[in-house]
C-alpha cells in the first residue's frame, strides 16, 4: 500500500511569489540599465568640429538705406474692412495686374469694402472685361512709408454654379474687419 504525499498549497503560493518578485527585479534592473546605456549613448562630445567642415560665416553687404528714405515709424493705414489675398489664380486678372498674396484689398474703384459690400459682392456687379481699380494695403510697404497702392485690373471671366458668366478677378480672400491695423497712439 502506498502513501500519496500531497503538495502543500503555501508551496505553490511561495514559488508564485518567488516568480513574481523575479519579475519585478528584472523590470527594474532592464529600466535602470536600459536608462544608463542611453544616458552614455547620447552624451555629446564636447569637442568642436574641426575647421575644415565647418562653413565659413559670410556676410552680405547690404546698401545704406539714405535717412531721408526712411520712415520715422510705421504707416498703419486707417481701413474698417478688406479682404486679404489668400491666393493668386496664375494667369487670371489679379496676378496680371500684380495682386500678390498677402495683399489686403480695401477699396474697389475707390468706394471701401464692408460686410454689405465684399469683394465678391462687388466684383459680380460688374461685367467681364470692366476695369476696375483696386485699393489695397501690401504688408511691405508699410515698412517703406507708404499706406496704399492702387492697382488696374482688367476682370476675366467664368462661370458661376448656374452656368451663367460673370466677373472674375482670380483671387481666393478671407474677409478681415474692424481692428486690424488700427493706429497706435503715441
Amino acid at each position: 500500500m502506498e502513501t500519496e504525499k500531497r503538495t502543500s498549497p503555501w508551496v505553490y503560493v511561495a514559488l508564485a511569489a518567488v516568480i513574481i518578485l523575479s519579475l519585478a527585479c528584472g523590470l527594474v534592473v532592464g529600466g535602470v540599465g536600459g536608462y544608463l546605456v542611453g544616458r552614455k549613448g547620447a552624451h555629446v562630445s564636447r569637442t568642436p568640429p574641426p575647421t575644415a567642415l565647418a562653413p565659413q560665416a559670410t556676410s552680405t553687404p547690404v546698401p545704406a538705406e539714405p535717412e531721408s528714405q526712411r520712415p520715422e515709424r510705421f504707416i498703419f493705414p486707417r481701413f474698417a474692412y478688406g479682404a486679404l489675398v489668400r491666393s493668386v489664380t496664375e494667369g487670371g486678372p489679379a496676378d496680371k495686374a500684380g495682386v500678390k498674396v498677402g495683399d489686403i484689398i480695401v477699396a474697389v474703384d475707390d468706394e471701401p469694402l464692408s460686410p454689405e459690400r465684399d469683394l465678391r459682392t462687388v466684383i459680380q456687379s460688374h461685367r467681364p472685361g470692366d476695369h476696375v481699380e483696386l485699393t489695397i494695403v501690401r504688408p511691405g510697404d508699410m515698412v517703406r512709408g507708404r499706406a496704399e497702392r492702387k492697382i488696374e485690373v482688367e476682370l476675366g471671366s467664368q462661370r458661376d454654379e448656374q452656368g451663367k458668366t460673370v466677373a472674375f478677378l482670380g483671387v481666393t480672400v478671407a474677409e478681415i474687419g474692424r481692428g486690424m491695423f488700427a493706429e497706435p497712439e503715441d
